[in-house]
């Protein structure tokens, strides 16, 4: 296991804490990130959600195009009747 700097916070009102600067920079945490909380043999576990951007393939994107486009219609349908019933 790979240990790094250990150090003492404290937990503020409604389980606040500050992680500080040294360990997010440490692990690539930067202000406004996600983090993925979990518990792992009794221990809360912080790790930096890391979003990979992946390619569509052009049959994919046109099928997202298609469900959204469906959705959209679907919305605009539903906020039409009820307009029309005030």
């Amino acid at each position: 296991m790979n240990r790094g700097p250990t150090i003492v916070v404290k937990v503020g009102r409604k389980g606040v804490i500050v992680i500080p600067k040294a360990l997010r920079e440490l692990v690539g945490i930067e202000e406004k990130s996600l983090v993925i909380l979990g518990v792992e043999e009794g221990r809360i576990i912080i790790k930096p959600l890391k979003v990979v951007r992946v390619e569509a393939t052009k049959k994919a994107r046109r099928v997202l195009e298609e469900a959204l486009s469906e959705e959209c219609r679907l919305e605009e349908e539903k906020t039409r009747r009820i307009v029309e019933r005030k």
